[in-house]
C-alpha cells in the first residue's frame, strides 16, 4: 500500500512540476501553452525542459545537472526490468 501511494504521489508531483514548467515557459515566451506544450516524449523531455532550464537563475546549471541525472537513473531503472524480464 506504501509503495503503491508513493508511486501515485510521485507522479502526481511529477506531473504539477512539469506543468508549471511548461506554462512558465509559454509565460515567458509570450506563446499560448498549447504552442510551447506541442512536444511530446524526448522532444519534451530534451527540448522544452532544457530551455525552461535557463529560467532558474543562479541555479539553472545544478537544476540541469539533476534534470539529466534523473533521465539517466530513469533509463537505467527501465533497462534493469527489461533485462530482468528477458532473463526471467
Amino acid at each position: 500500500m506504501i509503495v503503491a501511494l508513493s508511486n501515485s504521489a510521485f507522479s502526481i508531483f511529477g506531473g504539477i512540476a512539469t506543468f508549471s514548467l511548461v506554462g512558465h515557459l509559454a509565460f515567458r515566451e509570450g506563446r499560448s501553452v498549447e504552442d510551447v506544450a506541442t512536444r511530446s516524449g524526448t522532444g519534451l523531455a530534451f527540448v522544452t525542459m532544457a530551455e525552461a532550464m535557463q529560467y532558474f537563475g543562479p541555479f539553472a546549471n545544478f537544476m540541469s545537472v539533476l534534470f539529466f541525472f534523473m533521465l539517466t537513473i530513469v533509463v537505467l531503472d527501465s533497462f534493469t526490468a527489461w533485462i530482468t524480464t528477458m532473463v526471467a
